[in-house]
């Protein structure tokens, strides 16, 4: 896991290359180590949910959760799928608190929002 020691966005920029070169690596290292044979299961596109389930995963701009509702039918009652954008913005204002303003393009660019998650 990268680690910097400044926590400023150059260090947001340097820990963003070295965690491509990471990923690389895996999957270098996933595809040399896949077995032979068939890659694909046979899924039932039959699913009638039932009950609710919420689940979440590490994505890499952080948390995003699935929430879902089901009824029996094919279609669910409710999703809602929880972005880690949305929460990750929420440290912006303390980021810029004390730095100038022509920083702050930089600053937002280095949380890597996507604004589709957050318009919700």
């Amino acid at each position: 896991m990268p680690i910097r020691k400044n926590g400023d966005t150059f260090d947001m920029f340097v820990i963003r290359l070295l965690e491509m070169e990471q990923c690389i690596r895996i999957i270098k290292q996933a595809a040399r180590d896949l077995p032979e044979g068939p890659i694909r299961s046979k899924v039932s596109t039959n699913l009638k949910p039932m009950g609710e389930i919420y689940h979440q995963i590490e994505s890499w701009r952080g948390i995003l959760g699935f929430y879902l509702v089901g009824d029996g039918n094919k279609e669910p009652h409710r999703l809602h799928i929880h972005g880690p954008s949305f929460i990750n913005l929420g440290v912006f204002p303390e980021l810029v608190k004390g730095e100038f303003l022509q920083d702050a393009i930089a600053t937002f660019a280095s949380i890597d929002v996507v604004l589709g998650e957050i318009d919700r």
